[in-house]
């Protein structure tokens, strides 16, 4: 089922909490415990920075988004695990508060079409998104090399360092990959700045477990499906591939962050960039050029052999 459009998606939404105050919404607009937080919340079960409501200006609906909290955000009851789009009347609850969304300038028909779609067990749609992968650098010498119990040890605790990042972020690790992780987060505005953010933090990150990892970084267009509130969406498409197969010739360049053209594109206002050089891709014609941040993020050990 295709989604509508509201009327006047610019027309103001806003919450109501339990003791009657309204919270005008401006996007983006954080919930949390922090006195950084447009909405503060004394409250031990809420995290610092727990909840982000988001308009998404492209769709002209507004997304509540978990910063991956600890106790966890919920839409109706139903804890979310991934960027939920919110209908008017629903109800958020963060913690011991219980917040109402507002949007009566939204078409009834919109609304129902959200309310189907979040429901939906199956449903596909195409987005546009930020797919990035992570991986262990040498994990096949590492597991030969390292008693059963130490390697488990140290992936688990990369694993916990890298999802604690892409889910702060407002994104969603989509599958584990033995080695490594494929994260994404869908594409909304201001997103870039977002993503700048999580490659500058992975660029600093030294992991506790000592095991070096490479990211490889794109943009495209996806179709995602799956159930819209479990986060168990399945990605496919043509991008997908494309950013495994990057990932095979990014351990060539030696370099920690690998960004695609399509990537560094988005992000060149944002970071400094530098070409790795340019590289066949399986499958995919041409030579498709590497990027790198320019602080110097060269891995500790030598890159996979080609």
């Amino acid at each position: 089922m295709g989604l509508g459009t509201p009327d006047s998606p610019s027309e103001p939404a806003w919450l109501s909490c339990a003791d009657g105050q309204q919270l005008a919404l401006t996007s983006p607009f954080n919930i949390g415990r922090s006195s950084r937080c447009r909405h503060v919340l004394d409250d031990a079960k809420v995290s610092r920075e727990h909840t982000l409501l988001e308009l998404d200006e492209v769709e002209g609906h507004w997304l509540v988004i978990d910063l991956g909290s600890t106790n966890g955000t919920y839409v109706n009851g139903q804890r979310i695990a991934r960027p939920m789009p919110l209908k008017d009347g629903d109800e958020i609850r963060i913690g011991d508060a219980l917040l109402v969304f507002h949007h009566p300038s939204m078409d009834p028909g919109y609304a129902a079409d959200l309310t189907v779609a979040a429901q939906t067990e199956i449903a596909i749609v195409r987005k546009r998104c930020w797919l990035m992968i992570a991986d262990v650098v040498q994990s096949t010498r590492l597991i030969q090399e390292l008693p059963h119990a130490e390697w488990s040890a140290k992936l688990r605790r990369w694993v916990g360092e890298c999802e604690a990042i892409v889910k702060t972020s407002g994104g969603l690790v989509n599958e584990y990959l033995g080695d490594g992780l494929l994260a994404f987060w869908l594409d909304t505005p201001a997103m870039e700045t977002r993503i700048a953010h999580v490659l500058r933090r992975f660029g600093r990150l030294e992991s506790e477990s000592g095991l070096a990892f490479r990211i490889v970084c794109h943009y495209g267009m996806i179709s995602v499906g799956g159930g819209i509130s479990s986060g168990l969406e399945k990605l496919v498409g043509r991008d997908l591939n494309f950013v495994f197969k990057v990932e095979k010739t990014a351990s060539i360049t030696g370099r920690k962050i690998s960004l695609t053209e399509a990537a560094a594109r988005r992000l060149s206002a944002l970071m400094e960039l530098e070409p790795t050089g340019a590289f066949s891709v399986p499958g995919f014609e041409g030579m498709h050029t590497l990027f790198t941040p320019l602080s110097p993020t060269p891995l500790q050990q030598p890159a996979d052999p080609p």
